[in-house]
């Protein structure tokens, strides 16, 4: 996925994020923030990340001036633009939190990320127990396009394949008798259900 978080007045940051079916980990594989570039030059990076990444889906940033900007790349470029879901921030600021504390979201230590994910501070002073605010001493462009990109990912509905006990062991003959007890439970079940004569005294 392919976040993008648009610059009107700062940089124009994107974000790659990458996972597979084999982990619930996120990578941050490609950041990259612009200044002072026009809507062209913008649709020519996404084009060139298009290129070089196998993205399904790109998101953007569409509050204030961001709607037109987007619907341009949509229309002249030719490009899926996707409206970043801005709802509940901070809900979302706290996900990523704790995937990065439990160390299933991996960026690398000296990406734009990484650095701006030690500046970027909660201001207690104006917070609630319900709503987070964070400081405006300092903003991160990067951060907004992996929030954006990190809420419509998937990566989270991993879940580990059982691993089967090997042919012959204990488990595997336990396993065996649990499955064959459950199978006639249903089968004689089934039968009573349908009033054929299998009664069956548990």
């Amino acid at each position: 996925i392919l976040g993008v978080d648009l610059g009107i007045s700062d940089a124009d940051a994107l974000a790659v994020l990458a996972w597979s079916e084999n982990t619930k980990n996120i990578y941050l594989v490609h950041e990259e923030t612009t200044t002072g570039q026009g809507v062209s030059e913008l649709a020519q990076q996404i084009r060139a990340l298009q290129q070089r990444f196998d993205i399904g889906k790109i998101i953007c940033d569409e509050g204030a001036l961001g709607k037109k900007i987007a619907e341009e790349l949509r229309r002249r470029f030719h490009l899926p633009i996707v409206a970043a879901d801005k709802s509940r921030k901070m809900e979302s600021v706290s996900f990523l939190n704790d995937y990065l504390r439990l160390g299933h979201f991996k960026a690398k230590k000296d990406s734009r990320f990484a650095q701006d994910s030690y500046m970027v501070q909660i201001d207690y002073d104006k917070s609630t127990p319900d709503r987070l605010v964070v400081k405006s001493s300092y903003h991160s462009d990067i951060i907004d396009a992996v929030l954006y990109a990190y809420k419509e990912s998937n990566a989270w509905t991993y879940q580990a394949k059982q691993e089967l006990p090997k042919l012959g062991t204990k488990d595997w003959y336990d396993k065996e008798v649990s499955d064959m007890e459950k199978e006639a439970e249903r089968f004689f079940t089934e039968q009573e259900d349908m009033g054929t004569g299998y009664g069956y005294e548990w």
